[in-house]
């Protein structure tokens, strides 16, 4: 079976990397193994073949979680079973499904109907939670929509953040050596550094630099653009045995 799932672009405007996806299980098989996919949608429908990086995971029935009730507020790990994915699983801002593929019918999955009550309460459900399609797969290979149903699960996304001061969001590794061997100070009005940058959601990372002038003047941080030269409008120079002559800052 497969449930889709949409990715807001309003919301995640740069996509968002996915963690795992927890499952309720009222039956299992006793040998085999079940897997969940996350796969593009094609046209549609879940696509037949194609399986996005990392998403695949495989679980043995003995990692199985089964419950005659399934409650998505309770912290009881013994009613869920979480399929964690091995690396984060990148989802630009578009449609993709959940696939649950075994060769067992012993399985069972918790879904939800309109116009039945939700597990646990009295509560019918009336409309679809969220954007997305339940899939049922046909003997023929595709796939067949129900609108009516929809698969109970939960997913958790990653959330990158940091806390400045010495855990740095860069990292700095130089490869100039033109002054190595030299007694003298190092004169230059070019510079250039190479970047190598994943960012994440609408994170931006802006780069300054600091120098000295002829006159051992410090002359300010300004702005500039990585992975080009930048002409200075002046000589620099970076003295000898002296720290902190010419330094570059990265902002996120």
């Amino acid at each position: 079976m497969s449930q889709s799932i949409f990715i807001d672009p309003s919301t995640y405007p740069m996509g968002m990397f996915l963690r795992d996806v927890t499952l309720w299980f009222s039956s299992k098989d006793t040998w085999l193994p079940i897997t969940v996919q996350i796969r593009p949608m094609v046209n549609g429908f879940p696509s037949s073949s194609l399986i996005l990086p990392f998403s695949e995971v495989t679980l043995n029935p003995d990692e199985i979680q089964t419950s005659s009730v399934a409650n998505a507020a309770s912290s009881n790990t013994t009613t869920h079973t979480t399929f964690s994915f091995d690396s984060p699983v990148y989802l630009s801002p578009e449609e993709y499904a959940i696939v649950v593929t075994t060769n067992s019918p012993e399985y069972k999955l918790f879904t939800g109907d309109i116009g039945l009550d939700s597990t646990g309460t009295t509560r019918k459900i009336s409309k679809q939670p969220f954007v997305g399609s339940f899939f049922n797969p046909q003997n023929s290979g595709e796939w067949k929509a129900n609108p009516t149903t929809m698969l109970m699960f939960r997913s958790n996304r990653y959330d990158f953040t940091g806390t400045g001061g010495s855990n740095n969001y860069a990292y700095f590794i130089s490869h100039a050596n033109g002054a190595a061997g030299n007694t003298a100070n190092v004169e230059y009005q070019t510079f250039k550094t190479t970047t190598s940058t994943i960012q994440f959601s609408n994170t931006t990372s802006d780069f300054t630099y600091n120098s000295y002038d002829t006159g051992n003047t410090v002359q300010g941080f300004e702005a500039f653009s990585p992975d080009q030269s930048i002409n200075l409008t002046g000589t620099r120079q970076m003295t000898m045995n002296t720290n902190g002559m010419f330094t570059i800052n990265c902002t996120m």
